[in-house]
């Protein structure tokens, strides 16, 4: 058993190589272990399938009644001419689980809207009998699943992807999303709260209860040429972001009592010329920071808040030895105390001393410390956003969940210690071996000596819950020791309100000021305007497609198709029995009258249009020719603009799912017609 679990944890790594790479050993094992529905099986929503499964996740539901005709064998590569009158969840699942054996999948012959309807019940539920049970099949064995007790409800799943559905279903999963909790609840995964003190439940506002947490939702839908992903997660708390590039604090400005110390044990006069070349660039600008033509007083930053005190200074090392400078900077009893100047000369005067204490210009360490001269300058300052963040953090009453007992634990520190905690030290440099280990050593102290004192105000803080509240869980080591790491990068991001984030309908409120922005920098027709990162391209499409589906809602068809066909599908009822017959080409008198119907689906979405508009307040610039290219797309997904489409909002979901990388917020609209995609927060 031993023996067979190795192999298969090889296998594993094998398999995932490169992604591995990207999001490490614990965002692979988060993906393992989720969980996802998807709501409709289209083309858009079998593409994004198809880019979760290949990764590996561990498992999804596919919830869906609409059955395969030709058009959607024409439209997904996952279908064949031999699936048509069968499930279409079930095909999709069915294949889909071929491209990775170690994914499983379940298909639920449920329309997306019944199971919203009945979710209340599906919770409630205590037997099968209360609900109406689905066909339902299990995969890779599949096997028919109708002896199970009924379908999973949200809170189950990590991650919910909705393709194309009505107004009324999707404001509907809305409403259920937020008030569910996710299936997995380990430390980052239970960072989605509504921060919010005012919107915030009662319990919590009183500091006696923890927020709810909320399930992402991924809404996705192309229709032709034009795409759109759309995602909603509540107030999204990440620490892992991973950004491109993060400043990192070797504390050179502001030096600990440990690396003073350090750095006061080299003696650059008297070293010999091979040791004087292997000085770690940190040393050498520790001692030109240090001289006393730049260690003169100056005031606190204005732009920081008043609050945080003044930094902690750097001490002249001349007329100290090291440990009475090391002890002196640990008490903060210096009888100097200076700062830098920050002063657009003061570069420069560093960079003179450096110069002075080079002694051949093939010191290569000597030139990484003039490349790093601006690490000298003053210390490192978090970011506004990460300021705001603590300060956020130390108003509310009490912590409702791990992440805000850590972000106030860190604003204690670093009020206490005027910087963030220090990282163990990993860059490359030029030095001798015995100073680098050395160096990392001191880092390493220090690093543990804070995540010592954050461990000691974290857990003070998640204690302080009254009336006899549950206190959130303790991070463990492992979780204490990435947020620390990730501390000057982590990020909330709020999306807007469930109540007010209605995706589809014709009162949509959010629209309203990139509607107004729109009009007042476009003065023609959108066909003739400059592309711009704005969305000139983007948003009247997108009107255009809101007013599409508000029109099917209205006429029980998507415009466009015949009007034998229901929608969301586009294509005619069939049975089971059907799967023979080419019903999905049309009878000579289903297309008589198809112009005017074509005609009268036009003059509805352009009504539902002028709608929009009246609620927006605004005069959108909609183009006459969008509209009818809109409606004579027949509700189609193309196969490119869907295969794009899925592949963004699958990598959106790997990354709620991992807890890594930034995620979408919180529109992304794609213009095929243009060639351009564009991220909008509407």
């Amino acid at each position: 058993m031993r023996h067979a679990k190795v192999a298969d944890a090889q296998s594993s790594s094998e398999r995932y190589d490169r992604q591995l790479r990207i999001w490490g050993d614990g965002g692979q094992l988060r993906l393992r272990n989720a969980n996802i529905l998807i709501l409709g099986s289209g083309t858009t929503a079998t593409e994004a399938l198809r880019n979760l499964v290949l990764p590996g996740i561990g498992q999804f539901v596919v919830v869906d009644d609409s059955r395969v005709v030709l058009s959607d064998v024409n439209e997904n590569f996952f279908l064949s001419p031999e699936d048509i009158g069968d499930l279409r969840c079930r095909a999709i699942a069915k294949r889909a689980v071929e491209l990775n054996p170690a994914v499983r999948g379940e298909a639920w012959g449920l329309s997306a809207y019944e199971y919203l309807l009945h979710h209340a019940r599906l919770k409630a539920c205590a037997s099968s009998e209360s609900f109406p049970l689905p066909p339902v099949f299990s995969f890779p064995d599949g096997s028919n699943g109708l002896e199970m007790a009924r379908p999973p409800p949200i809170c189950a799943f990590d991650v919910v992807v909705s393709s194309l559905m009505s107004a009324e279903a999707e404001e509907e999963l809305l409403r259920i999303c937020s008030q569910e909790s996710p299936a997995s609840l380990p430390f980052a995964e239970e960072c989605t709260t509504e921060l919010s003190l005012s919107a915030a439940p009662p319990d919590v506002r009183e500091g006696r209860g923890h927020a709810r947490r909320q399930v992402p939702v991924v809404f996705i839908g192309s229709l032709g040429f034009f795409g759109w992903v759309r995602l909603w997660a509540g107030e999204y708390c990440l620490v892992d972001t991973k950004p491109e590039s993060s400043p990192v604090d070797l504390r050179i400005a502001n030096p600990f009592a440990q690396l003073l110390e350090f750095a006061s044990s080299f003696d650059l006069d008297s070293m010999a010329d091979s040791e004087h070349c292997h000085v770690p660039f940190i040393v050498i600008l520790i001692k030109a920071s240090s001289s006393p033509p730049l260690a003169t007083p100056i005031s606190l930053n204005p732009r920081l808040p008043a609050r945080m005190g003044p930094r902690r200074a750097v001490c002249s090392l001349r007329g100290l030895t090291p440990r009475e400078a090391a002890t002196a900077a640990a008490e903060g009893t210096l009888d100097k105390v200076f700062t830098f100047p920050v002063e657009s000369d003061v570069r420069q005067k560093i960079k003179d001393t450096v110069l002075r204490m080079q002694r051949s210009h093939d010191e290569a360490n000597f030139e990484e410390a003039l490349a790093n001269v601006y690490r000298a300058v003053g210390p490192v300052r978090p970011s506004e956003e990460v300021v705001q963040i603590m300060m956020t953090a130390s108003s509310l009453p009490a912590p409702s969940n791990t992440f805000w007992g850590l972000c106030r634990a860190l604003h204690k520190f670093f009020m206490s210690e005027k910087a963030l905690p220090v990282r163990r030290l990993t860059m490359d440099m030029t030095a001798d071996t015995s100073s680098y280990v050395a160096l990392q050593r001191v880092y390493a102290q220090k690093a543990l000596e804070d995540e010592q004192k954050m461990r000691k105000l974290v857990d003070e803080e998640l204690r302080q819950h009254t009336d006899g509240a549950t206190p959130p869980p303790a991070p463990s080591v492992e979780e204490l020791q990435c947020f620390l790491k990730n501390a000057a990068n982590i990020k909330v991001i709020r999306y807007p309100r469930a109540s007010e984030h209605t995706f589809g309908s014709a009162s949509q409120k959010l629209l309203a000021a990139a509607a107004q922005n729109l009009s007042q920098s476009m003065q023609e027709p959108c066909a003739g305007a400059d592309a711009d990162e704005s969305g000139q391209h983007h948003i009247p499409w997108f009107i255009a497609v809101l007013a599409c589906k508000a029109a099917a809602d209205k006429r029980g068809r998507f415009p466009g198709t015949l009007p034998e066909v229901t929608y969301p599908t586009g294509e005619p009822e069939r049975k089971p029995n059907d799967a023979t017959k080419t019903a999905c080409t049309p009878a000579p008198n289903q297309l008589l009258g198809y112009d005017a119907d074509l005609a009268s689906d036009i003059a509805a979405v352009t009504e539902e249009v002028k709608a929009i508009e009246k609620i927006l307040g605004s005069k959108l610039t909609v183009a006459k020719e969008i509209i009818e290219q809109v409606v004579r797309y027949r509700g189609s997904e193309f196969p490119t603009t869907a295969a794009l489409i899925g592949a963004v909002a699958a990598q959106e979901t790997i990354k709620l799912v991992c807890r890594q990388f930034e995620p979408l917020n919180n529109t992304f609209l794609w213009n095929g017609t243009e060639r351009r995609g564009v991220t909008l927060e509407i």
